[in-house]
């Protein structure tokens, strides 16, 4: 069960999970709130938390759909990765050199 994908999915359940108990929060206090009464630590702290959750999530959706690429698209043909990298980039020299 220790496969990337599943620590990758694990990685997002967490995220979400963060955003959804520590940041929603304060945001709904915001909105339902005239001023902020938590300080300015927590005035920069609470924006800080909810962009790195942002930022993390979407890393998390990143790699998971990179790792299934690789799965789907690269293996399926009998190819490494490197070897598709190095072919493609062997081709576009050569092509450059036609030009």
């Amino acid at each position: 069960m220790r496969t990337p994908r599943n620590i990758f999915i694990i990685n997002l359940a967490i995220s979400d999970l963060t955003l959804c108990l520590f940041t929603q929060p304060f945001n709904l206090m915001k909105v339902c709130m005239s001023t902020w009464t938590l300080g300015d630590f927590m005035c920069k702290f609470v924006p800080m938390l909810s962009g790195t959750n942002v930022f993390v999530s979407t890393i998390s959706i990143t790699a998971i759909a990179l790792d299934r690429f690789q799965v789907g698209y690269i293996m399926q043909k009998g190819q490494t990765p490197f070897h598709c990298v190095h072919k493609t980039i062997s081709n576009s020299g050569s092509q450059a050199m036609d030009r």
